[in-house]
Parts: structure tokens; C-alpha cells; sequence
């Protein structure tokens, strides 16, 4: 499996195709330009450090969800610090 097959994939539901303008698919390499989401940047730089050109395509597929699904528990934990903070600080009488 290529890079840019996985990369295309987790572009395909994206908004507005960000994933993609961080990498050159027919090139099969990283953009060195700002494309102007942070996120889809950090999804391209996750992906890209954890391909392993030399993995079965099913092992490829989970390592590449496996890395996101961590990703996506770790933004879970900080959401859920910055909610806490957003109770604390529209408690009523805090003035």
C-alpha cells in the first residue's frame, strides 16, 4: 500500500479536502506550504510517521487508525479540561 492511498482516505469525508493540500498525491510527498489547517497538517505528519511501505496492507490500514484513534482520545482529554474550566468560570455569583 502507498502513503497516498492512506492519505486519500482520510481526506475522502474531510472538510474542504484540507488533508490533501498537505500532501502531494501524485508525488507522493508532504507540501512544505501553509495550507492553512493545522489539523489536516497534523493527520498528514501522524500518518507519514507511522507508514511502514514494508507492512501488509491490513496492517498498514490499522496502524494508520490506531494512530487517529489516539489522537482522537487525546483531544478528547483536552476538551474535557477546557469544559471543566468553561463550568467553573459561568458558575453564578463568581464575579
Amino acid at each position: 500500500m502507498k502513503l497516498g492511498m492512506i492519505v486519500a482516505a482520510a481526506d475522502k469525508y474531510y472538510p474542504e479536502a484540507f488533508v490533501s493540500r498537505h500532501f502531494d498525491l501524485e508525488r507522493a510527498r508532504v507540501r512544505n506550504k501553509r495550507a492553512g489547517d493545522d489539523l489536516a497538517k497534523f493527520i498528514v505528519a501522524e500518518l507519514l510517521e507511522t507508514f511502514d511501505k514494508a507492512a501488509v496492507d491490513d496492517v498498514q490500514v490499522g496502524e494508520a487508525i490506531r494512530v487517529l484513534e489516539q489522537a482522537k482520545t487525546d483531544l478528547e482529554s483536552s476538551l474535557r479540561g477546557l469544559r471543566e474550566l468553561g463550568r467553573l468560570v459561568s458558575l453564578p455569583g463568581k464575579e
